[in-house]
């Protein structure tokens, strides 16, 4: 996802190089270059090729994306893990060994559990074989080849060390999880594994603080923390002013979109105010105009604009300062009904929270709704075409449906 997020971005980037190079191409050199950037016609000159192309620099829009917490636990432990890949190896023996059709009859008569084989790519599927060759010990101690008690010692050892991650991994896979709760079962994790006086888990420790700084190195987790009552204030400074810079971005972008657009000096009080009402009108010839006109009246109305706009800038600045000032909230606190209470308290931050906090930490809902698909599309159901599939999946795993 992370690279198919930097290929789109490229994309976008060289689309619109292009897209400027191919303008320019079409006008002849030397009557560009005789423009003056301050000159009125260059800056009108430069309008029409925005306007021409579509290509404005605010329709540049870049894709963000966040690591997915989940799989920063997975790569933690997987990394942890490469240390101990000749004893999992031997582990792996026992298990084929457990797993032949004369050992596996024998369980059966027994009536214990099969020993199960886990995928190399899946740590937690290695902790559950552990764990199953674990409860077969006095089994495999009488009926196979004898192993050294260190061996169900080691096992034991490190079932112990990786079980505050498979409590953090289940944690994970809850549908409405914040950021917040993402990071205190992270903290909780981190501190159940420290505790632990061991290589393995002081090496695990260490791959945990790596993923985890990696994480924020993200401005939009950082801004999601910064809101979360409960851990912003283990932000450092460093981290806080890059938070906020987001916040107060989003919180200015937010104030546009509810703000109507001023009426247009210049214009027609007849003339239509979108480039909707314009094709709707059949006035397409009149958009460019309508455009310089709109932009120069900014440009010229707004001359003390920069002021108010780091007054305002300032004013958000202020606070989200006193924001994060305000009394740590305990652990278990709901951050989401938080913000509900604040909905008239504080509408512009409950707004602002309300898009921040919308950003999942984790892909575990869409992985689900991908896995649900194998319920729908089975042997006996291969014929379905792909709306009716589609349609399947969104009234099974929408919940809004339920409540109708």
């Amino acid at each position: 996802m992370i690279i198919m997020t930097n290929q789109l971005n490229e994309a976008v980037r060289d689309s619109f190089n292009q897209s400027v190079s191919e303008t320019f191409d079409v006008f002849d050199i030397e009557t560009v270059i005789d423009y003056n950037e301050e000159d009125p016609s260059f800056i009108e000159h430069s309008l029409e090729l925005d306007t021409s192309t579509g290509s404005t620099p605010e329709a540049v829009c870049t894709v963000t994306s966040i690591r997915c917490a989940a799989h920063c636990l997975q790569l933690a432990v997987k990394d942890a893990c490469q240390e101990m890949e000749e004893f999992l190896g031997h582990c792996r023996k026992i298990v084929r060994n457990l797993r032949t059709p004369t050992v596996a009859m024998r369980l059966k008569q027994l009536k214990l559990q099969n020993a199960v084989i886990d995928t190399s790519i899946r740590w937690d599927s290695t902790a559950n074989m552990l764990e199953r060759l674990h409860k077969l010990k006095d089994f495999c101690t009488t009926n196979l080849v004898f192993e050294p008690e260190t061996i169900w010692d080691s096992i034991e050892k490190y079932l112990n060390i990786l079980e505050p991650c498979r409590i953090l991994s289940k944690m994970l896979q809850m549908e409405q999880l914040s950021f917040g709760d993402f990071y205190i079962a992270w903290m909780k994790c981190r501190l159940q594994v420290e505790q632990i006086d061991d290589n393995f888990a002081q090496r695990l420790l260490c791959c945990l603080r790596s993923r985890q700084e990696m994480l924020f190195t993200n401005e939009y987790f950082l801004a999601a923390t910064y809101l979360d009552p409960r851990v912003n204030a283990t932000l450092s400074n460093a981290q806080q002013i890059s938070a906020r810079a987001v916040l107060v971005e989003t919180y200015k972008r937010l104030t546009r979109l509810a703000t109507p657009e001023p009426s247009t000096s210049g214009v027609d009080d007849d003339a239509p105010g979108t480039s909707a009402e314009l094709d709707s009108c059949g006035q397409n010839i009149n958009f460019g105009n309508y455009l310089r006109e709109h932009f120069f009246s900014i440009r010229h109305t707004t001359t003390d604009e920069p002021h108010t706009s780091q007054s305002l800038e300032r004013e958000i600045n202020l606070k989200l300062i006193a924001f994060i000032q305000e009394p740590v909230l305990p652990s278990k606190t709901n951050v989401l009904e938080y913000w509900e209470r604040k909905q008239f308290t504080d509408p512009y931050f409950y707004k602002l929270a309300k898009v921040i906090l919308a950003t999942p930490p984790t892909s575990v809902s869409v992985e689900r709704l991908f896995s649900s698909l194998k319920f729908v599309l089975n042997n006996l159901r291969m014929s379905l075409s792909d709306s009716i599939i589609d349609d399947v999946l969104v009234v099974r795993n929408n919940h809004l449906f339920d409540e109708e």
